[in-house]
């Protein structure tokens, strides 16, 4: 199974975000700012990390710089309403894409789908 770290430090949004993933049968991670999710990172094998770029504690580019530091580094997708970064330097930085918020739940699936395999919700119907 996927999993993915959502990190984003906007209550509601994160909890709208996992569940949206997780109904389509990702397994969700989460965690409030930069800090909380570099211990997740070092402790569980994500393969996707999408994260806001503004946080409290530890923002999203260190954040990144940190995801991209690792020996198995995950893709990371990030978000932001109001950046001191456009979307080509935090790709430059090694963020596989981003999304300029407001997005819609529709638009962050694309892009998620598009960057990992997406899980069966009923594993009976695979052949082997």
């Amino acid at each position: 199974m996927v999993t993915i770290l959502l990190v984003e430090d906007e209550t509601q949004l994160r909890d709208i975000l996992s569940e949206c993933l997780t109904r389509e049968g990702y397994q969700v991670l989460t965690a409030p700012d930069g800090l909380a999710a570099k211990k997740i990172l070092v402790t569980a094998k994500i393969e996707l990390v999408i994260s806001d770029v503004r946080m409290p504690n530890m923002n999203g580019v260190d954040l990144l710089k940190f995801a991209k530091s690792l020996p198995e580094s995950p893709k990371v997708v990030m978000l932001s309403g109001f950046s001191d970064f456009t979307r080509d330097q935090l790709i430059e930085m090694g963020a596989v894409a981003y999304l300029e918020k407001p997005f819609t739940i529709e638009q962050l699936l694309a892009v998620v789908q598009g960057l990992v395999v997406r899980p069966s919700i009923d594993a009976s119907t695979e052949q082997t």
